[in-house]
């Protein structure tokens, strides 16, 4: 048995402005820890992700960081009402209150609804059961199969569903009604993730008796 930890970082510019034009910020961390057979195939998987934007990002619950004191605090949103109600405050206090207060998505919970899906977690817990019994090539198999290009699964309405056969359609029916979030963009690189798990594993020496 290995297990493997993979951890990718991506910056993002957006997502959009707030109502005074002023661009918002925003970076992902992507956490995925695996446990791999001796054939190199998932037996467990669990994904996390950790954003945080800046303060003049309007959605409810997103973590924060307003830059480091001396900046003079940014844009801050604090009713999440699409307006400015003027700066957050520029004090060391408030630096480490952010930074403090920073949930995963998963610790986000019934906070992060993304659809009527459900949350975060429902849909990426679709995607770990999908994965389970699969090498990681065969992960990037499915996805470069099976997903459109934007890294989110083929739905029915697309040309590229009406090519597949009646087995491929019936598995994505049965995954997009679980799951339809990226699997590779600028909101998270999960996919890679898994890679850098598998590229990371080491050897657990288990012995069971």
């Amino acid at each position: 048995m290995y297990q493997g930890f993979g951890l990718v970082n991506n910056g993002r510019i957006g997502p959009g402005k707030d109502n005074t034009g002023t661009q918002v910020y925003s970076f992902n961390e992507v956490y995925a820890n695996v446990l791999f057979d001796e054939d190199g195939k998932i037996v467990f998987i669990h994904i996390d992700e950790l954003e945080v934007a800046t303060p003049n990002y309007d959605g409810k619950a997103m973590p924060h960081l307003s830059g480091f004191p001396p900046q003079g605090g940014y844009n801050f949103d604090e009713d999440h009402d699409q307006e400015i109600e003027g700066k957050t405050p520029a004090t060391d206090e408030y630096f480490l209150s952010e930074i403090d207060g920073w949930k995963t998505k998963r610790e986000r919970g019934e906070n992060y609804v993304m659809s009527a899906l459900g949350t975060w977690a429902d849909q990426m817990d679709t995607y770990e059961e999908l994965f389970v019994g699969m090498t990681v090539d065969e992960v990037e198999e499915w996805f470069a199969n099976y997903t459109d290009q934007n890294g989110r699964p083929i739905k029915a309405d697309s040309e590229a569903y009406s090519e597949l056969n009646d087995d491929e359609q019936e598995m994505l029916a049965d995954v997009t009604s679980g799951a339809t979030m990226s699997l590779s963009d600028a909101h998270g690189y999960f996919i890679e993730a898994i890679r850098a798990s598998y590229e990371n594993r080491i050897d657990l020496n288990l012995n069971i008796k």
